[in-house]
């Protein structure tokens, strides 16, 4: 349940309370994806909002590599786990979805849509990322300036298409 609207004073931290780590669940959980959305939701600023993710974050990297974190940070790590929780719900529903959906044989896109991206390798169409198109726009034109050398070596290429050139071309 969303809290009260207050007017906060600003550089003061909002107070995280047990009922926006249930709200922020389920609030993932119903398909809320983004922060800022969230942070709408929860009464909170969206630096807030990324402020408890990080300080979780913090508190599980202590965790991980041994070191005793602020225990003050653990309600900001139960909140984190609580987004990515709601995160994975919202995902198995869909996913459930789709199962149940390709169950009758005449809804064959539902088990193809998940073969397609559970199983990229083998089903996914290949799709180049925006570097690989960067990549290969570069050697084409790489290659292009190397034939256009071996080609032209005695044509400025500057020229191409300026009045000087052309009427050279036509004597």
């Amino acid at each position: 349940m969303p809290r009260k609207l207050t007017k906060g004073k600003p550089g003061v931290r909002a107070k995280i309370t047990e009922d926006m780590i249930t709200e922020v669940e389920k609030l993932r959980g119903n398909g809320v994806r983004k922060q800022n959305d969230l942070a709408l939701c929860l009464d909170i600023s969206p630096k807030s909002f990324q402020n408890y993710i990080n300080t979780g974050k913090e508190y599980q990297r202590c965790l991980d590599e041994g070191e005793k974190p602020d225990e003050k940070g653990e309600i900001y790590f139960r909140f984190m786990l609580a987004f990515k929780r709601g995160s994975t719900k919202f995902k198995e529903e869909l996913i459930q979805r789709i199962s149940e959906a390709g169950k009758d044989s005449s809804r064959w896109q539902a088990n193809a849509w998940l073969l397609e991206r559970m199983h990229q390798d083998e089903f996914g169409q290949n799709r180049k990322s925006e570097k690989e198109i960067e990549a290969e726009i570069q050697r084409r034109v790489d290659e292009i300036a190397r034939l256009g050398a071996v080609l032209l070596p005695a044509v400025d290429l500057a020229k191409i298409g300026s009045k000087e050139f052309v009427d050279k071309k036509d004597e």
